[in-house]
């Protein structure tokens, strides 16, 4: 007798690898003995997603069936992480205005206080804070304002899309790139980099090529707590800088509430009226752009691998609607602080 119908799917699957012809093993749901079975079909409908895959058990000729991967064994057969199911908008909204408030009251508490605004900083960011002082150990500081350019890997060129989509990238999310581009108003006098990193070359080029007259930069795991407090005096002093930066800052950050901290903190670093520009690198081939996360166990960096829009949702929650605009092929959001 041949096996009857499984157990419930209870596992996410890739079932690509799979290919008709294939030998499978497949479990039957009262003895609970793994059978032989022959790939006969792979089905990509969704009226078959709970059971995809067609196959023909061996020594039961004419005993064919749909089954999942709940069932199966192969080495082809993939198991992964299971989509989780998506918060409403309203309650997504929510949470993210809940993020805000509380870190709006911290900066504001510490504002009181005369307290550092980034203390706990380190602590808060295990996967996107200290690690960058060791991928910078012996680095040179950027003398180009030319994009880094970065080529696609012949095994990524062989792979699906690659010599139809997977190009040269010319990276204008980093270092004096990055600035190259952005239409920093006119008369801008005051201009803070929050998240710059340890090199002042950005800020070398920015005043001698943009009219800006002072640039300083504020990090907490780039820049010491001695250099950051006397940037927070002076931006405390002046009532906020004229113009704020963030270059690819929101996507190393992998916690929601970290990226809410840190872009409440341009909106408070930034005088009313004026505007914050935000960089983001999406990240590169294969993965560009496709939201899968990335982590880069050796460096201990963490990438989004997102477009700029990803993030419009949570500048426009600490900003206010209207407020922010976004040009993708920039990979730039700017946004406004009202008055």
């Amino acid at each position: 007798m041949a096996p009857k119908s499984g157990k419930p799917k209870t596992k996410a699957y890739d079932y690509s690898g799979l290919e008709p012809g294939m030998r499978v093993q497949v479990e039957g749901q009262d003895d609970k003995v793994w059978y032989a079975a022959d790939v006969l079909q792979v089905s990509t409908s969704k009226n078959r997603n709970k059971a995809p895959v067609k196959i023909s058990f061996k020594g039961y000729e004419g005993y064919d069936e749909w089954v999942g991967g709940d069932r199966m064994r192969s080495k082809s057969l993939k198991v992964v992480e299971a989509a989780k199911p998506r918060a409403n908008a309203k309650e997504g909204q929510a949470s993210l205005r809940s993020e805000v408030q509380a870190a709006k009251a911290e900066l504001e508490k510490k504002d009181k206080n005369g307290d550092y605004w980034m203390e706990g900083a380190a602590a808060a960011q295990p996967k996107s804070g200290e690690q960058w002082q060791k991928c910078f150990e012996g680095a040179s500081a950027p003398t180009s304002e030319k994009p880094n350019v970065y080529e696609t890997s012949a095994e990524n060129l062989d792979a699906k899309f690659g010599k139809t989509l997977f190009g040269i990238v010319h990276d204008n999310t980093e270092s004096i790139a990055a600035f190259v581009d952005l239409q920093i108003p006119a008369g801008t006098s005051f201009l803070v980099d929050v998240g710059g990193g340890k090199f002042d070359s950005s800020a070398d080029w920015v005043k001698k090529n943009k009219g800006v007259e002072e640039f300083l930069v504020l990090d907490p795991f780039m820049r010491t707590a001695e250099h950051n407090h006397a940037v927070q005096k002076t931006i405390t002093e002046k009532g906020g800088a004229d113009v704020v930066t963030s270059i690819s800052v929101l996507n190393v950050v992998p916690e929601v509430s970290n990226r809410i901290k840190h872009i409440v903190l341009v909106n408070h670093v930034l005088k009313k009226g004026s505007y914050a520009f935000f960089k983001v690198w999406p990240g590169m081939w294969p993965e560009r752009g496709t939201g899968k996360e990335s982590y880069n166990e050796e460096r201990g960096i963490w990438q989004a691998n997102r477009w700029a829009p990803f993030f419009l949702r949570e500048v426009s929650a600490v900003f206010g609607r209207g407020n922010v605009h976004c040009d993708a092929t920039l990979n730039l959001i700017v946004a406004y602080k009202e008055e």
